[in-house]
């Protein structure tokens, strides 16, 4: 939220952004209004999905299933990145070996 302020407000350093605001409770309240009424980057994708609902019902577009879109349907997708599986100590040191070798390491003092 802090960054998304900070570029709201024209400011590059987050920190002066911050000092700007000024206490934890404004923090917060700037934190509450944006649950309520998005801005910056989240309401321009809101608004962008609208539109382009719009133009697919007024042309006619529908989905494979033949249902109209819904301005959901149309909205950009930021998911977190899948967290990968953890390598176990074997894979962590095969890894190791391979590297040793490329370097022309003996690859089992790795």
């Amino acid at each position: 939220m802090a960054h998304r302020l900070a570029l709201v407000a024209g400011e590059l350093d987050v920190e002066e952004a911050l000092r700007r605001v000024g206490t934890a409770k404004k923090f917060q309240r700037w934190q509450h209004y944006y649950e309520i009424e998005p801005f910056g980057t989240k309401r321009d994708n809101y608004h962008a999905a609208i539109v382009a609902k719009m133009v697919a019902d007024a042309s006619g577009v529908t989905k494979e299933s033949g249902e109209r879109f819904t301005y959901e349907d149309l909205l950009l997708k930021f998911e977190a990145p899948e967290l990968k599986r953890r390598q176990s100590v074997q894979e962590q040191m095969a890894m190791a070996r391979i590297i040793a070798m490329a370097f022309n390491a003996k690859g089992k003092d790795v």
